[in-house]
């Protein structure tokens, strides 16, 4: 019932939103929008939550030849969920909303590249590929150990958020049978893993945050290079000292003190991926 009115949501409120957007951009000339888009560079980061995602747009931002935004719009969030659930709607989403609010917002500006660094629209990597052009799609990766600790101070998989209770897997899935046993903390190993999963397989060569906030020549080498934008070291050095959008209060502790069972539950779901990624020192 929850995943019906959540998605009955979503399409109410596009169709409520596209034809203000269209009504907005009624004056502007056949083609003009596809101009501008060709004329530009884009590049979208994107992520499961709590992974650094805001501190990097930031940080990203230092250079001023570029806007670099964090999750733009409320609207993601219906979009997300709909998206885990009908893939199909994501082409329509960026091409009949996102794209064109993108450039009725920015057409004015003398900005040389527009980025987005943004954990809602992970599941509309492969429509913003087809729909944005010269676009470079990025995949951010945090060690799963941090997120799941960071969800579990926060609403993800309870009540009280409940565009994350209809998130669960699909019949194929192999966790699809054992959801209803799996507690809170299993859910969100599984969360990490399903999304990060999803985003290898469909970008590849994930940016590791870790490395990105503690080696500036990876920073630049992985990012900075391939887009285009300059950030000195010493721009670097002050934004990575600065106070992060970091969970100040935790309901589980810190993972090299977590309980054996609990260090089974995550390596059972999350270990592979983990190490895939490189974090069991590789």
């Amino acid at each position: 019932m929850m995943e019906y009115v959540i998605n009955q949501l979503g399409k109410m409120l596009l169709r409520i939103n596209i034809p203000k957007l269209n009504y907005s951009l009624r004056n502007v000339p056949t083609g003009e929008i596809e101009s501008w888009f060709n004329e530009k560079k884009f590049f979208f980061i994107l992520s499961i939550g709590r992974s650094g995602s805001m501190f990097l747009a930031d940080l990203l931002n230092k250079d001023e030849k570029n806007l670099v935004l964090h999750e733009p719009t409320r609207l993601d969030f219906l979009a997300y969920s709909q998206a885990f659930q009908e893939a199909q709607m994501t082409y329509d989403y960026i091409s009949e909303f996102r794209k064109k609010l993108i450039y009725s917002h920015n057409h004015l500006s003398e900005l040389s590249q527009y980025g987005e660094v943004n954990s809602l629209l992970r599941r509309h990597a492969q429509s913003i590929r087809q729909n944005i052009p010269n676009v470079k799609v990025f995949h951010l990766v945090r060690d799963g150990r941090d997120v799941v600790r960071s969800m579990m101070a926060r609403r993800t998989f309870t009540k009280k958020d409940p565009f994350s209770m209809i998130i669960h897997p699909n019949k194929k899935d192999d966790y699809y049978g054992d959801w209803s046993e799996m507690d809170r903390f299993e859910r969100l190993c599984w969360y990490w893993w399903i999304e990060n999963k999803y985003l290898a397989d469909t970008i590849g060569n994930p940016l590791i945050f870790e490395k990105l906030i503690k080696d500036y020549d990876y920073f630049q080498d992985n990012l900075l290079i391939p887009l285009g934008i300059d950030i000195n070291r010493e721009s670097w050095e002050d934004k990575i000292n600065q106070p992060k959008n970091s969970t100040t209060q935790h309901a589980i502790p810190h993972w090299s003190k977590w309980k054996p069972e609990r260090v089974e539950q995550f390596e059972k779901i999350c270990g592979s991926l983990m190490e895939g990624f490189g974090y069991y020192g590789k």
